[in-house]
């Protein structure tokens, strides 16, 4: 009988052929050009013009606001760019254009300002209320019908 010997090794073969991997120098290549690639984007959404809807919410905020205080008055009247109302408990308010600000004054004293970047307030009298124009300093104009209830 054939007496076979045992040993306890485990041979590998090493392939010299393939040294495929992932080397320090090929991981700093990709980080660099990930970085320049986020910089170059970042430039680019930056010089894309977004339009900003702040100056019509402020106008718009504007005319809810002047229509509450006036359905809220007892006595309602309007010059050419400004409305003055008395309100129930005896104070008089004055909204009218200052400078390129929209401005509310209480008994001629006080500054609160309701909206800016304005070039223009109109208003007109109606017999059932007023027409308000608000034309901003880049050249949009709203408008809006104030309807009071006395």
């Amino acid at each position: 009988m054939i007496k076979i010997i045992q040993k306890d090794i485990v041979y590998m073969e090493y392939n010299q052929a393939n040294k495929s991997g992932f080397t320090l120098a090929s991981t700093l290549v990709a980080l660099s050009l990930t970085m320049l690639l986020i910089s170059t984007i970042t430039i680019l959404l930056s010089t894309i013009n977004q339009h900003s809807f702040n100056q019509e919410l402020s106008v718009r905020q504007l005319f809810h606001f002047l229509s509450s205080e006036v359905n809220q008055a007892s006595k309602v009247s309007s010059s050419h760019s400004s409305v003055t109302y008395s309100k129930h408990n005896g104070e008089t308010v004055t909204i009218e254009l200052y400078g390129q600000l929209i401005r509310r004054q209480v008994d001629g004293t006080g500054h609160e300002v309701l909206a800016r970047s304005i070039k223009s307030l109109n208003i007109k009298p109606l017999s059932y209320g007023m027409r308000v124009t608000v034309m901003t300093l880049n050249g949009e104009e709203y408008e809006k019908i104030i309807r009071t209830v006395y």
